[in-house]
């Protein structure tokens, strides 16, 4: 009995710690999903000269690495483009589960984020 009592103040610490490092994980690789897109971006404006209007137009041109349309893992990503200009959004699934704060890039590669609301170019940067 006593055992068990040992393994349940154990879970119940090391919980809360594992699901921390888990969001933080997911937004890691949003945050990394818009860095790729936004280089992939710009070697394809260097490429075409202009920015692409969707990601299936990189993906075309054989430099996205993956399917367009696809969701990050634990977000949202939302692309849209135009010849000079381009932003991608990443929110959470289930805020508060996946992720807290959503990111935006553009065009200038600075990405952003905000806490309970889709971030944009006016959001905060990320350090």
């Amino acid at each position: 009995m006593v055992v068990i009592l040992v393994m349940a103040v154990v879970i119940a610490i090391a919980l809360p710690s594992l699901e921390a490092a888990r969001k933080s994980g997911f937004e890691a690789q949003a945050i990394a999903r818009l860095k790729m897109t936004g280089t992939i971006n710009e070697q394809y404006r260097i490429r075409f000269g202009g920015y692409a209007s969707s990601e299936v137009d990189m993906a075309v041109a054989g430099m996205l690495h993956h399917t367009p349309g696809q969701a990050g893992d634990g977000f949202i990503v939302i692309y849209t483009g135009e010849l000079r200009r381009w932003t991608i959004t990443a929110t959470p699934e289930t805020p508060g589960v996946t992720g807290d704060r959503s990111f935006f890039v553009d065009e200038t590669g600075l990405i952003r984020f905000e806490f309970g609301a889709i971030a944009n170019d006016t959001s905060a940067p990320l350090d």
